[in-house]
């Protein structure tokens, strides 16, 4: 039952902080997916073209993160991944036009560029989870999981809007 497995939770620590982990890292990478694919419109070009390279590197990092994990390993992996879309967010703040006409930016190809690690980043957790979480609480573990990642995947755009007011 939904009860037992609540207090297994505060029995086993390691479950528990393990169950946290695992919030915590869905909760950033649908923040970050979210917030890299808010307002293609405004970004690239053409929101049609900002999309269809969105779906393109998006089906880089799904399908490019478990021959990544077995190459180098889960933790490298991750590590990776995590550490790769925080440098293009950072390298998406400043607003610096890379052509003479200003319709493609430093954000857009930065953005287009974090989305396939960040799109990594949501596979390997979501294989990790499947890993950590015994098999007796799996889907609890993968629904407040879920949770935490619709939660993110509400603020990732008012990070983003809210960060273009702070910074012009």
């Amino acid at each position: 039952s939904v009860l037992q497995q609540v207090q297994d939770l505060y029995h086993y620590a390691t479950l528990f902080f393990e169950t946290i982990l695992q919030m915590f890292l869905w909760f950033v990478s649908a923040m970050c997916y979210y917030g890299f694919n808010f307002g293609w419109g405004a970004i690239i070009p053409s929101m049609y073209l900002g999309y269809i390279m969105s779906m393109i590197g998006s089906l880089m990092g799904y399908l490019g993160m478990v021959p990544l994990i077995n190459l180098i390993g889960r933790q490298k992996a991750m590590i990776f991944v995590y550490v790769g879309a925080a440098c293009c967010y950072l390298c998406a703040i400043p607003d610096v036009a890379l052509d003479a006409d200003g319709a493609w930016s430093l954000e857009s190809i930065c953005s287009l560029i974090g989305i396939v690690f960040i799109a990594g980043s949501f596979s390997g957790t979501y294989l990790w989870t499947g890993e950590l979480a015994p098999t007796s609480h799996r889907g609890f573990v993968f629904g407040l999981s879920s949770c935490a990642a619709r939660l993110g995947s509400f603020f990732g755009p008012f990070i983003v809007i809210n960060l273009r007011l702070v910074l012009s």
